[in-house]
């Protein structure tokens, strides 16, 4: 009978580690996700910045073009793009 005890406890460990791994891994993922996103923004944007000075295309990088492109990426600068 105490056998059963050590492994109902040890599967309820088992089972509260996978929870609690689950609930800390899921939002990681969405956080690596949106930084990698920034970097690639915020790298797209200084080489748009480089060679688009050759065409006369700049986005001027003050706090509001730096917080798009650090929310949306990619397509913030896009977004800044059409509307700077």
């Amino acid at each position: 009978m105490m056998e059963m005890g050590i492994l109902l406890a040890f599967a309820f460990g088992m089972i509260g580690m996978y929870l609690l791994a689950w609930i800390l891994l899921v939002p990681m993922k969405f956080v690596g996700k949106m930084m990698l996103n920034s970097i690639l923004g915020a790298v797209f944007l200084i080489v748009l910045n480089g060679i688009g000075s050759v065409f006369g295309i700049h986005i001027s990088l003050n706090l509001l073009t730096a917080g798009i492109v650090g929310v949306f990426g990619l397509p913030g600068v896009i977004l800044c793009l059409v509307l700077f």
